[in-house]
């Protein structure tokens, strides 16, 4: 197993980034209070190598700039399945964040777009690179920019900007699951009714 570590400069909290990766080396620019492990775990073995037939993304690149707690950063996961850790507060939420963003177009916890910004910053950017089960790449990105006191959304796939974000949805079928979706489950019948539109909506805009 290939493993790298990166140490960046100690932040304010006094903790230094350090990654360690499976495969290949993600690039830390930031001095991140984050703590994050890519690496394949031997219990998983059968989630190590996907089989041809398997469906879904992979997540090949992921760059966050002036992101949450991140001021610039690059990962690169490992192939395979994929574990992150960390303190709390050191971020590991923002990549799903981000990774969430860039097939929803919103975000799973901010009422308000100016708090995916860093602090005191005025623009904002994710970028991710991914391939679908067909081998197609796929090249995303989401800004967010201070004008005269708003915040201006724009969105690029494959390069070209998009003029409407509902045509951004379902570029890439992302499904999240967190603790608050075990309303799914002991919710009301319009708890799953809002699931399912927000996922047939990834599926066809016409479900927007």
């Amino acid at each position: 197993m290939y493993a790298a570590s990166f140490a960046g400069a100690p932040t304010k909290r006094g903790i230094s980034f350090t990654v360690e990766c499976a495969s290949r080396p993600s690039k830390n620019r930031s001095g991140s209070p984050l703590s994050a492990i890519f690496k394949s775990r031997s219990p998983w073995a059968e989630f190590d190598q996907p089989s041809a037939n398997t469906l879904g993304v992979v997540v090949q690149r992921l760059r966050l700039f002036n992101f949450r707690v991140y001021q610039e950063q690059v990962f690169s996961p490992a192939p395979g399945l994929n574990v992150l850790t960390g303190s709390n507060g050191a971020g590991k939420t923002a990549i799903l964040e981000a990774l969430h963003l860039l097939s929803a177009a919103r975000s799973f916890r901010a009422r308000r777009e100016n708090e995916l910004c860093r602090w005191s910053q005025s623009t904002c950017l994710i970028e991710g690179d991914f391939r679908t089960d067909l081998n197609h790449g796929r090249h995303l990105s989401l800004s967010w920019q201070r004008a005269d006191g708003e915040w201006k959304k724009g969105a690029s796939f494959q390069g070209d900007k998009v003029a409407k974000l509902a045509d951004f949805l379902g570029c890439v079928p992302l499904s999240l699951f967190t603790p608050d979706d075990l309303e799914l489950v002991s919710g009301s019948p319009s708890v799953r009714r809002r699931y399912l539109d927000l996922m047939l909506s990834k599926i066809s805009a016409l479900h927007l």
